[in-house]
């Protein structure tokens, strides 16, 4: 283990042993992200990683992740608090509000919900969870707009 994982490991007190965080894609990427690698991190992008290496978080669940658009009206620029969308925001309906989310397509924290119907199509497409990522435009979405992949959830 090199000297900023090895620093984490202990900062975090993690007691994991070094062949389950090299085999865990979230908590790999979460090490990454909080050594620099992916360049300088938001506090609450921090904190999501932070947190989830704290929990012991792991992508153990699978997840039906759909893409909304500020392009799509009212409902694509601000959430249901009434807060405006930006990279942070993720609809989710099954995972508490706060909450932070981790795909291969990056982390994001549950600031929105959805229709309740988008769970069930979820579950039909074999999926846990429904999760929605916020971008700016259908062009700015780097899956299409709907994918069913690895996820993790840190709670709150």
């Amino acid at each position: 283990m090199d000297t900023p994982h090895l620093l984490l490991t202990v900062l975090l007190g993690m007691t994991a042993p070094q062949h389950a965080l090299s085999t865990d894609p979230f908590q790999r990427t979460a090490l990454k992200a909080l050594s620099g690698s992916y360049g300088e991190l938001r506090p609450w992008q921090r904190a999501g990683y932070e947190r989830g290496l704290r929990l012991k978080a792991t992508a153990s669940r699978t997840a039906w992740l759909t893409g909304y658009y500020a392009t799509e009206g009212h409902d694509g620029r601000v959430d249901c608090r009434g807060r405006l969308c930006t990279y942070r925001t993720a609809a989710a309906n099954t995972i508490p509000q706060g909450s932070f989310i981790w795909t291969r397509y990056g982390i994001r924290q549950v600031m929105d919900r959805g229709a309740r119907s988008n769970d069930r199509i979820a579950r039909r497409k074999g999926a846990a969870l429904w999760c929605d990522y916020w971008y700016p435009s259908g062009r700015d979405c780097p899956f299409g707009g709907s994918k069913v992949t690895i996820a993790a959830v840190v709670g709150r």
